[in-house]
C-alpha cells in the first residue's frame, strides 16, 4: 500500500493508505478522547456504553 500525507493541527504526518484519522493523530501524539476505539473495552462494552449514553 502507498502512504498518504496528512496535516493535522499544522503537523504533517505520513501514514499508510487506509489508516484512520484517529491512528494518524495518535502517531503525532495528539490524543482524541474516544471510547469506540479503546483497546481495553470489548465491542459489547462499547455498545452498552453507547446505549446508556443515548
Amino acid at each position: 500500500m502507498s502512504d498518504i500525507c496528512l496535516t493535522i493541527n499544522d503537523q504533517k504526518v505520513s501514514v499508510p493508505k487506509g489508516t484512520t484519522l484517529l491512528a494518524a493523530a495518535r502517531k503525532l501524539g495528539i490524543d482524541i478522547p474516544t471510547l469506540c476505539h479503546d483497546p481495553e473495552l470489548t465491542r459489547y462494552a462499547v455498545a452498552v456504553f453507547a446505549w446508556l449514553k443515548w
